[in-house]
């Protein structure tokens, strides 16, 4: 759920790294990432993938950060009501013990929900935002 990439030029922005890894079910927003790198940022892969069935292994992800759809621009509020749990279960499933997920969304409440009957995470910090207008939440979660 990389979208248009600005996730992964923040992350490489805030200094050194192993790998930058993103991916996103939508071809239009792997191109729109690849565009929007360019050249710079390396080590990076961006691939199509589903953000329910990651193609890494278990424990291998040291730190994570989505933007999950809101519900609005894309996906619907019941889409995301099946999306948000079986994504937080393969996030459990990829990230190390004590790795952390940075999550963006403006369905909080459907993403909360999804969080406590999650095994394996736990919300340690939430932060309001406002994204064009609209109100979002930042979360962090742990992988316990």
């Amino acid at each position: 759920m990389c979208g248009a990439g600005t996730i992964l030029i923040e992350r490489a922005c805030a200094g050194r790294y192993a790998l930058l890894l993103g991916g996103d079910a939508q071809p239009e927003a792997v191109s729109a990432t690849l565009s929007n790198v360019g050249p710079r940022y390396k080590p990076i892969e961006v691939r199509r993938w589903d953000a329910r069935h990651l193609p890494l292994d278990s424990g291998s992800v040291s730190a994570a950060a989505v933007n999950l759809p809101f519900g609005r621009q894309v996906g619907s509020p019941e889409d995301n009501l099946t999306l948000y749990p079986a994504f937080l279960r393969e996030a459990a499933r990829v990230l190390r013990p004590g790795a952390r997920l940075v999550a963006l969304t403006g369905d909080g409440r459907t993403f909360e929900q999804a969080v406590r009957h999650g095994a394996g995470l736990a919300r340690r910090e939430t932060h309001r935002v406002q994204i064009l207008g609209q109100r979002a939440q930042v979360y962090v979660i742990e992988r316990v």
